[in-house]
């Protein structure tokens, strides 16, 4: 073999002209796409089968707790998911309607009168001192008042409820309450006083042109005896005379009850006199005063006034035909 020939059989392979698919720089950037698809495939995978539940698998995991301590480990259990179902029921809101402004009770404030209008309530003839004390706020006038039957003096003179537990009777005496005029207007008294029980206290006046009281002091209580004792002074007092209020009023105020009841059958001598002096002695309102015109409404005007401006009612009874009572 010559020479030639030799080293054309054991010459090397040359690869210095060939070049490999990833090399340089689109070979980096062919190898880093395929990287990114590989690992966006695995992610997922993964995401899918543990983090997301298939169409139709539940998503019901089983859980448990395991403590450091010699405490057993807490059961696992299946997570169950609360369903909170919407109501359609409607929510009921009362149905509040504009009404009259309600303002301070009068007695806080200054003394104003109200309205002249009268109400016939429960078939009895008033002024409209219960509704106008609810306007004002005093709605123990109105409880208390007699309107609804309520009240926590515990009677009432001619259907007229008392307020509280202390009551004074301001009865007219006058001339023309002669015979059984004056006969029915004492035997109802005394049925009210009957009613009361013995906490509570109760004071009597007549009025003609001056006044008479009953032979006490201060109001007394209703006991057993004050009763009979003063039922036998009531059957002593006689008719006669003018009919001024005004001494008998001044009197019942002082005395500082809840409740008033005056009583007449006719005009008083001096009306304005008459409405002043209430005025004055009761200007802040406290004491309710009821009034009644009896057998005859001739003053029906003026003692409407009177119990409009002191939170009382105003009533009317007519001629009734009268049995007196049995001697005890």
């Amino acid at each position: 073999m010559s020479e030639n020939a030799d080293k054309q059989a054991v010459a090397p392979l040359d690869y210095s002209g060939r070049r490999h698919p990833f090399d340089g720089v689109a070979g980096w950037v062919v190898s880093l796409v395929l990287h990114l698809l590989l690992l966006v495939a695995f992610t997922s995978i993964t995401w899918v089968s543990g983090g997301v539940a298939l169409e139709g698998e539940s998503t019901a995991r089983e859980a448990g707790i395991v403590t450091l301590d010699e405490v057993p480990p807490i059961e696992p259990g299946e997570a169950r998911p609360i369903e909170i179902a919407g109501s359609e029921a409607k929510l009921l809101v009362p149905d509040f309607r504009a009404t009259t402004k309600i303002e301070p009770i009068p007695t806080m404030g200054a003394s104003r009168s109200p309205s002249a209008e009268t109400d016939v309530l429960i078939g009895l003839e008033m002024g409209s001192a219960a509704s106008a004390a609810t306007v004002k706020g005093d709605w123990g006038a109105l409880a208390g008042g007699g309107a609804l039957g309520g009240g926590g003096g515990g009677t009432s003179f001619f259907g007229l409820q008392a307020r509280g537990g202390k009551c004074v009777f301001v009865v007219d005496r006058s001339g023309s309450m002669r015979g059984p005029k004056l006969a029915m207007a004492k035997e109802e008294m005394r049925n009210a006083i009957e009613k009361l029980t013995s906490a509570r206290k109760f004071y009597i006046i007549f009025f003609d042109h001056g006044h008479k009281a009953m032979p006490a002091t201060e109001l007394v209580r209703a006991t057993r005896h004050n009763k009979n004792l003063y039922f036998e002074w009531i059957d002593g007092i006689r008719s006669g005379g003018g009919t001024d209020p005004r001494k008998a009023m001044k009197l019942a105020l002082s005395l500082r009850p809840n409740t008033i009841w005056l009583l007449s059958d006719g005009v008083f001598n001096n009306p304005p006199a008459a409405i002043e002096l209430i005025r004055r002695e009761n200007h802040n309102r406290r004491i309710q005063i009821h009034t009644i015109a009896f057998w005859d409404d001739s003053g029906k005007e003026v003692l409407k006034q009177i119990a409009r401006e002191n939170h009382g009612q105003y009533r009317f009874v007519p001629p009734a035909k009268f049995r007196p009572r049995k001697p005890r």
